[in-house]
């Protein structure tokens, strides 16, 4: 995504594979993003994320079969990055 790009990815569903939803930064010359999780049960995001190229938890203790999206920004203008979702 780009600096200016309106995007949200999913949605998805979580799984018993893992209890948290983790991001990060795989490529791009953006420092950070911004990042949240929507659940669609829920409607708004839980709080918004600084996300770099490790790992970073952006949802806890998340329930199997939980649905969601993640919102994500760019803050710098001229400024891209691409994403890595776990869940």
């Amino acid at each position: 995504m780009n600096y200016g790009d309106a995007a949200e990815f999913g949605p998805y569903t979580t799984t018993s594979r893992c209890a948290d939803i983790n991001l990060r930064m795989v490529s791009g010359d953006a420092e950070f993003v911004w990042a949240c999780v929507k659940f669609t049960r829920v409607g708004a995001c839980n709080y918004w994320t600084q996300v770099g190229r490790s790992w970073k938890t952006i949802a806890t203790d998340v329930k199997d079969g939980s649905k969601f999206t993640v919102p994500l920004g760019v803050d710098l203008e001229g400024s891209s990055a691409r994403v890595q979702i776990a869940f």
